[in-house]
């Protein structure tokens, strides 16, 4: 028994190129809380621990409280940028450990590897936005974490 082949009728479509009308871009922006918001339901979603949640809830408010007194113009994730988030570590090495626990309150300031600790969650989260669109670009990008060397020889 032979096989029919039927052959294509016609001719072959070509891809067509969507093409848009609009060439204006339209962005959303997000205030810190709401960025917070989309990447701590993410990481709900990716199984991340109840206690690494509530690290980045606390990290995020050192860093809103730092922009509410230095920098209450602040609105948007999206005003996030290198320069801002050198003064925020220049400002955390200069931060009393346990600044306004009268019962607790130290004369030391807070340790390299507090800051780090509060450098990687945020490095974290501008990978997050800035690779969900929710910030242009990643703040965090070539901001290093503090090497412990320069704060022996600094006396700190």
């Amino acid at each position: 028994m032979k096989k029919h082949v039927i052959k294509q009728r016609g001719t072959a479509l070509k891809e067509r190129k969507l093409t848009s009308k609009t060439t204006e871009s339209f962005t959303i922006e997000y205030t810190l809380h709401e960025a917070l918001d989309i990447f701590l339901r993410a990481k709900v979603a990716e199984g991340v621990r109840q206690r690494t949640l509530g690290e980045y809830v606390r990290h995020i408010r050192y860093l809103t409280e730092y922009l509410s007194v230095y920098h209450p113009s602040f609105d948007y994730v999206s005003d996030l940028s290198p320069s801002l988030i050198r003064e925020y570590i220049t400002f955390s090495k200069n931060k009393k450990a346990y600044a306004g626990d009268e019962q607790r309150e130290k004369t030391t300031t807070l340790s390299v590897n507090t800051i780090n600790i509060r450098l990687r969650t945020l490095r974290t989260m501008c990978k997050f936005w800035f690779e969900e669109g929710i910030t242009p670009d990643n703040s965090m990008k070539n901001i290093k974490n503090l090497r412990y060397f320069d704060t022996v020889f600094s006396g700190k």
